[in-house]
């Protein structure tokens, strides 16, 4: 249906394909119905789904802008090996069903899936054009066939959609996966011919042989499950292509003819140095329908007598959140999200249906002396009833094996006693020190309050693990990002980020693998080194290996803001938020990102979010606090102040001196109050936010061009700036600076009286 060209984007200095309808094909289309139709698959995102970056018209050909894949597509793998290992075939087919469940949990069929429209990306399937044969025949009705071409392809096509049945579901594309797996294993489609309407002759009236009679080392299950998803009636498939991927995935962990068997794959998946196993990512159902292999993992209760071990009882919470991640197939809450339901009395049901999972796992730890006592239960939030429940009475010393125990319990509740039995399951990662692990555990619980006092506490917490097992990598990924977010909020970046730099550095060292140290470093490459390219790369590098890592995806969306790839971070920020959410920080970057499109309303309501989730964070009682005072809304404004007070070493003038300039000269009085405060704190950046509000151009271009040189924390935001006027940002010295910091013009919406900081 079209050429594909690979383009160079300047704007954003990256490589793009841009494909080009035929010419015969767009004068049927019309450029308004195909561009109108296209806009329905333009907001799926997920990662094994090519997205659309965008689409156009230009002297009458329609084309469509998609992101250049480095890699080659299936067909090309399978031109070069003819059948793939049969773990690598159940792999793909488990993340491309994900990936097909979302589209289809939104409405959007692909019709057209084929080996040329799967990437292949470090080892990861991203499917291309999802709808867009959709949206050709829903843009040209029966005028298309008269340009001699076929909406699909005849190897993959559905029975119905050979018959012409312009109402196909999901099922259809639950065949051309099918087909597609049969091709993977076999060597050659379910159906060939010498032309097209022969094999699509076949397609009607013919079953496919079995695959066992091509390759007999293929397990009959895996066998059975494409001939099911191959059934002539869709009435006859698999409800969902989830529901073949399981069916598969239970056939490969039965084979044993193979010596590299998918269970044995498994085994390493929890391990301190775990293979990187990208889990299908998709939105999750109601609770009521969500998949049984779903699972939040809530606070373990201290029942300590100085109620003291909090901090033990959520480390392993913790800890079994990132060990049960990374088991294929298994849905796990994120942390932050499961946390917000600490002490609130939330019925099991309740916190079901807001997180999506069907189960809950919940217990309690209680150390007396040298001794640990740790209870847990799995419980199904439908009917309440307890899977699972178990007592551990240890010495502290063994907390690790008790959580790999838990671990091992809960894989086998929800994914079976063979699974579980031949997993390595390791919980901790790169220490065997209780002591250290203790004091780790310590800080995380520290570095998750965001706020200045508590940032310290984390930094020493950390640095005393660190004392105790310099090589445990985690300790080092907590330390880095307790710099990190303190360079925010100490008024101290010029020593923060250097010590963040070298904490980074050395987890990544430890371990190359894992995506959280590299995404660290990758916000380092963005906030200290203005290094764009470089830290994009690092991102995806990160989130390639951490898929499921929402501050990974928040920090990377703040530096594509920067780049003004706006649609990207939102769509990042989406995803992070449906990983996790109930996450105070990104819906408080979700407003950010709001303010950046110039949507007010929308920006205040996320920041509202934010502080209903977590009323002390900082980043969001500033953001708030401005919304409120460009609003006349004083009461809220000072409330926020009062509160950010209480939070915040560097939060400007303090809430007094604000409410007495208030009095004296209204907004414009808050300003110059603002003003004096940055004055004392040697904050330049602010100082020509203040400056730059007031009026006083020459004053705030001086100080910008001290945060330039001083490369101040807040200097890559300087695009993203809506408390700079319109005005001000297309003034030649503002140019200028963008220019020197390689950094594009600024699209920002004039919006005033709003600027932000903090992460």
């Amino acid at each position: 249906m079209a050429t594909v060209y690979l383009a160079h984007d300047l704007k954003h200095d990256r490589k793009v394909a841009i494909k080009v309808l035929k010419p015969e094909l767009a004068a049927v289309l019309g450029a308004e119905r195909f561009l109108s139709e296209i806009k329905v698959t333009a907001n799926l995102q997920h990662p094994n789904l090519l997205p659309l970056f965008d689409s156009g018209e230009a002297e009458g050909l329609l084309y469509y802008v998609m992101p250049y894949i480095e890699g080659e597509t299936l067909r090309a793998r399978l031109q070069r090996e003819q059948q793939l290992p049969i773990d690598d075939t159940v792999r793909l087919v488990s993340l491309m069903a994900g990936a097909l469940d979302f589209a289809h949990a939104h409405g959007v069929i692909h019709r057209d899936l084929k080996p040329e429209n799967v990437l292949l990306q470090a080892g990861q399937p991203v499917i291309a054009d999802f709808g867009i044969a959709l949206a050709v025949s829903n843009a040209g009705g029966a005028r298309v066939t008269q340009t001699g071409l076929s909406l699909g392809t005849p190897h993959y096509m559905s029975p119905e959609q050979a018959a012409g049945d312009r109402a196909v579901d999901a099922r259809s594309d639950q065949y051309a996966l099918a087909a597609l797996t049969y091709e993977m294993l076999t060597g050659e489609p379910p159906h060939t011919g010498a032309t097209a309407q022969v094999i699509i002759a076949r397609v009607m009236t013919e079953a496919p042989r079995s695959m066992t009679s091509a390759r007999p080392a293929v397990p009959k299950p895996i066998d059975a499950a494409a001939q099911r998803a191959l059934s002539k009636t869709p009435a006859d498939r698999f409800p969902t292509c989830g529901d073949f991927a399981r069916a598969m995935t239970t056939g490969a962990a039965t084979r044993t003819a193979e010596p590299r068997s998918w269970v044995r794959l498994a085994a390493g998946v929890l391990t301190a140095a775990a293979v990187v196993a990208a889990v299908a990512w998709q939105r999750r159902a109601p609770a009521a329908g969500a998949n049984l292999s779903s699972v939040a993992v809530l606070p373990f209760a201290d029942m300590s007598a100085a109620g003291s071990d909090a901090h033990l009882g959520d480390g392993i919470a913790e800890t079994l959140i990132s060990a049960l991640t990374k088991v294929p197939g298994l849905e796990v809450a994120a942390r932050t999200s499961a946390f917000s339901f600490r002490g609130k009395g939330d019925e099991l049901a309740q916190i079901g249906r807001k997180l999506s999972v069907a189960t809950v796992l919940e217990g309690s730890v209680q150390r007396v002396g040298d001794r640990i006592r740790v209870t847990s239960q799995l419980v199904s939030v439908g009917s309440g009833h307890t899977m699972w429940s178990e007592t551990f009475d240890r010495a502290a010393a063994d907390i690790f094996a008790v959580q790999d125990d838990v671990a091992r319990e809960v894989i086998t509740a929800l994914r079976g006693r063979l699974l579980a039995e031949r997993t390595a399951v390791h919980t901790g990662n790169a220490t065997r020190d209780p002591e250290a692990y203790d004091l780790y555990l310590r800080g995380r619980f520290f570095w998750n309050r965001r706020n200045t006092a508590d940032l310290t506490k984390a930094i020493g917490l950390f640095e005393l693990a660190i004392g105790r097992d310099s090589t445990f990598v985690l300790a080092w990924v907590g330390l880095a990002d307790a710099w990190v977010t303190s360079a925010f909020w100490s008024g101290n970046a010029a020593t923060a980020l250097p010590r963040a730099r070298v904490a980074a550095e050395r987890a990544v060292a430890l371990d190359p693998q894992l995506g959280e140290g590299l995404a660290t470093l990758a916000y380092l490459l963005m906030v200290q080194d203005w290094s764009w390219s470089a830290s994009d790369s690092v991102f995806r590098l990160a989130l390639e290996r951490s898929p499921r890592y929402a501050t990974g995806l928040k920090w990377h969306s703040d530096l594509l803001n920067v780049l003004e790839r706006r649609d990207e971070a939102m769509a990042l920020l989406t995803r992070a938020r449906d990983l996790d959410p109930l996450s105070p920080i990104i819906y408080y970057n979700l407003g950010y990102t709001y303010e950046t499109e110039g949507r007010g309303d929308e920006a205040l309501a996320a920041f509202e979010k934010a502080l209903e989730l977590d009323p002390g964070l900082p980043a969001a009682l500033e953001w708030v606090s401005r919304e409120y005072l460009e609003r006349g809304d004083t009461a809220k404004y000072f409330d926020a102040r009062s509160r950010l007070d209480a939070v915040s070493k560097i939060a400007g003038a303090r809430v007094e001196v604000l409410r007495r300039a208030y009095v004296i000269a209204g907004r414009e009085g808050v300003w110059r109050a603002q003003l004096a405060a940055a004055n004392t704190q040697d904050q330049p950046f602010d100082r020509a936010v203040w400056h730059a509000r007031l009026g006083e151009s020459d004053a705030a271009f001086r100080e910008l061009e001290r945060a330039y040189a001083t490369r101040s924390i807040w200097a890559p935001y300087l695009n993203t700036s809506f408390l700079f006027k319109k005005s001000f940002r297309r003034d030649p010295r503002f140019l200028s600076l963008l220019a020197r910091m390689h950094l594009p013009e600024s699209t920002t919406p004039d919006r005033p009286g709003l600027e932000g900081r903090g992460k």
